[in-house]
């Protein structure tokens, strides 16, 4: 058995995952949410660690503060140690001195990694980089594995060289497109996210090996670097979590073509203008077999979308905080 437990309902990704039953089960945590998401997630995990479990792996993709606010207070509390955590995979510039670079609300910075950085070597909870061409972490417990497909070197690089100076917002790919028709969205050309903090997000693939199952978590990752490490041939998984929210700028057609699924995630929240109407455009127009799309409940594309999509035979299922998904 594979099972997701969303932790977040807004525009924010923090999934809880299970692979196999107790007691031989093996837990993972993929990335915190925002700070708004730290009492769910602190009460998930505390009564989780109370009933005598641990977490083997905690994946934090990126230092975005819809990715790492809810860490930045569950690993401050006393029940956080290194007994109960086995590692964390995290890409950060570690300098103490970090400047802060605040976009919008989602107080965007390196202080805040560096912080979490600091809270968990003083915890002696192992830290460990991960990129997809070098020495990639090597997870596998019990008949779980978690694979690293993504940010390549050279993206980590790019993130170490300048914070201060790359990571601003793609403003452009922030624009809704709800308006367009279908025609002008597929006359759209292609225009990848140039942000260095979204390309070197780590992406991974988590099997379960004797259930047969695999889910791939995009983070918010671009195609370039999804599909640098993986040779051509489609890998069909159980579900995959689109990047960045289902922005237009972080997937494209040979995304969904190297890795097809009937289940789609797209962690959009209902005030937010994603995932883009070109997102959906290519969704549909690769269209193989029909697929579910699961979004936060109250996302605009539940209320606008749904006659159009189960006119293709495809379903949008909106979830609340707190489901769990069996596979």
């Amino acid at each position: 058995m594979l099972k997701i437990t969303f932790l977040s309902q807004r525009t924010a990704d923090c999934f809880f995952v299970s692979s196999g039953v107790f007691p031989d089960a093996v837990h993972i945590l993929i990335d915190g949410g925002l700070s708004k998401d730290k009492k769910l997630l602190i009460g998930h995990v505390q009564s989780h660690i109370e009933a005598g479990n641990r977490i083997d792996l905690v994946v934090l993709t990126h230092v975005d503060g819809d990715h790492i606010g809810g860490f930045l207070e569950l690993f401050k509390k006393d029940f956080i140690t290194s007994s109960v955590i086995g590692e964390v995979w995290f890409n950060i510039k570690q300098d103490s001195d970090a400047a802060t670079n605040s976009v919008s609300n989602l107080d965007v910075s390196f202080s805040q990694g560096s912080r979490l950085a600091e809270t968990l070597r003083g915890k002696y909870i192992p830290i460990r980089a991960a990129c997809a061409d070098r020495d990639p972490p090597d997870f596998r417990r019990k008949d779980c594995t978690v694979e690293v497909i993504a940010p390549s070197c050279a993206a980590l690089e790019s993130l170490q060289q300048d914070w201060a100076l790359q990571s601003k917002l793609d403003v452009a790919a922030d624009k809704a497109d709800h308006d367009l028709s279908w025609e002008q969205l597929r006359e759209e050309k292609f225009s990848e996210d140039g942000s260095v903090k979204n390309r070197s997000s780590i992406a991974v693939i988590v099997r379960s090996l004797s259930a047969k199952k695999s889910v791939l978590f995009c983070g918010d990752s671009v195609p370039s670097e999804l599909l640098a490490s993986v040779d051509s041939s489609p890998e069909q998984f159980d579900l995959v979590k689109l990047p960045h929210h289902g922005s237009r700028a972080n997937t494209n057609s040979k995304l969904l073509e190297k890795f097809p699924t009937k289940r789609y995630v797209i962690s959009a929240g209902s005030n937010n203008h994603k995932p883009h109407k070109k997102t959906l455009q290519l969704l549909l127009d690769s269209l193989t077999h029909p697929f579910i799309i699961y979004v936060p409940k109250g996302n605009w594309i539940a209320k606008k979308m749904t006659g159009h999509l189960s006119g293709s035979g495809c379903k949008i299922v909106e979830y609340q905080v707190g489901l769990s998904l069996e596979l």
